[in-house]
């Protein structure tokens, strides 16, 4: 039995969360849940996530606080999943949701997102969430069925400026 732990961003693990964004990036997908991994060096956003763990030291006034995790599996030390839990602000109320997920293109189809999402539950008390919002393309079918699986319950559509598809808003009461 492989074990699976949550950890937050540590620059010990350097190559592995490159290894990560690179898979992503040569998919040409998108990496909801793991911040701005896409465009930053990976030292400036263990940084980044550190300090937007408390309001007294966000980056950006705009930013929500956020808790950022990897999933890790301890027995090959690989980042399998990346999983952000944050507050509401204008723009996340709207089209992000309070948790945001990715798993590995490789990874995919193993658990790896319903373990993420609810390990993420369990803690949204910890961090002030009662409800917490998730969304996700209405496309994508993996991801509805792990939001389902976890309890979650259809609000309705929404659709940011600028995509070309709806995203579903599902609300999950965490237990």
């Amino acid at each position: 039995m492989e074990k699976l732990i949550l950890i937050r961003p540590a620059i010990e693990y350097e190559d592995e969360i490159r290894a990560f964004r690179q898979e992503f990036l040569d998919a040409g997908d998108n990496m909801p849940g793991a911040g701005s991994l896409r465009e930053m060096e990976i030292a400036d956003w263990v940084a980044v996530h550190e300090l937007a763990r408390r309001r007294e030291t966000l980056p950006h006034p705009e930013m929500p606080v956020m808790q950022q995790f990897t999933l890790l599996r301890e027995n090959d030390n690989r980042v399998v999943g990346m999983i952000n839990i944050r507050e509401m602000n204008e723009w996340y109320a709207e089209y992000g949701g309070n948790i945001g997920y990715c798993v590995r293109p490789s990874e995919r189809r193993r658990g790896y997102a319903t373990i993420m999402l609810r390990r993420a539950l369990a803690l949204c008390p910890e961090f002030g969430i009662d409800r917490a919002l998730v969304l996700c393309h209405a496309s994508n079918i993996a991801s509805r069925k792990t939001i389902l699986a976890s309890g979650g319950v259809f609000e309705r559509l929404t659709r940011d400026e600028g995509e070309d598809e709806d995203s579903e808003r599902y609300w999950i009461t965490p237990v």
